[in-house]
C-alpha cells in the first residue's frame, strides 16, 4: 500500500451481518507528557457475523476520518493477513490496540 494512502484509495466491505461499510470509530484520545511524548489511545473494536458472512478481507485499516468517507482521509496505519479472513455466522474480528494505538517522541 503506498505510504500517501488514504481512505478513497482501499476498497471497503459493504455493510451487512454485522459489519458496517466505512468500520467504526476508535474514539481516540491523545495526551501528551511534559517531556514531548504523544501517546495516542483507541477503543478495540469487534464485529461479529451475524445473519451471514463477513469477508473476504485481508487488510484492517486505520485512518484519520475527515468529514465523510473521502479522499482527505489519510491512513494511518494498516495490518495485512497472510491470507484473507471471512468471518461464519457468530465468529469474531477484534482489532485489539493494547496499551495504545502508537506514540511519539
Amino acid at each position: 500500500m503506498a505510504t500517501d494512502a488514504t481512505r478513497a484509495d482501499i476498497a471497503d466491505l459493504g455493510s451487512g451481518n454485522g459489519y458496517t461499510a466505512g468500520g467504526a470509530d476508535t474514539a481516540n484520545t491523545a495526551s501528551e507528557s511534559p517531556a514531548g511524548t504523544l501517546t495516542v489511545v483507541g477503543t478495540d473494536i469487534e464485529w461479529t457475523a451475524s445473519t451471514g458472512t463477513i469477508g473476504p478481507f485481508q487488510w484492517a485499516v486505520l485512518y484519520n476520518q475527515v468529514g465523510g468517507l473521502g479522499a482527505g482521509n489519510k491512513l494511518i496505519g494498516w495490518w495485512e493477513y497472510s491470507d484473507p479472513v471471512t468471518l461464519q455466522i457468530g465468529e469474531k474480528f477484534k482489532v485489539d490496540f493494547g496499551a495504545s494505538l502508537l506514540t511519539i517522541t
